[in-house]
């Protein structure tokens, strides 16, 4: 198996809506800074170390049960530990 063949299998399993399109179930392709999109209709999709980036992005620093609950991200109870910019 092909280092290529090994980061899609681990993507496959950790991210599966960065493989194919929910929308018409075509393959998403890599763009640029944790963003996919389809190849065929173009739909996007952002990873979720994206949605956690742009999130923090928006509304500065916050602890991990908030950004859990602005991502919609599985999330720890470490109320004390803020994640910065």
């Amino acid at each position: 198996m092909t280092v290529r063949e090994e980061q899609r299998f681990k993507l496959m399993i950790e991210e599966p809506d960065a493989v194919r399109c929910r929308k018409c179930s075509g393959a998403m392709i890599y763009t640029k800074r944790e963003i996919y999109q389809c190849e065929r209709c173009g739909a996007t999709y952002l990873s979720n170390f994206g949605r956690v980036k742009e999130c923090l992005k928006e509304n500065g620093p916050m602890n991990l049960v908030q950004l859990s609950e602005a991502t919609g991200l599985a999330g720890g109870s470490h109320g004390n530990v803020t994640l910065a910019k």
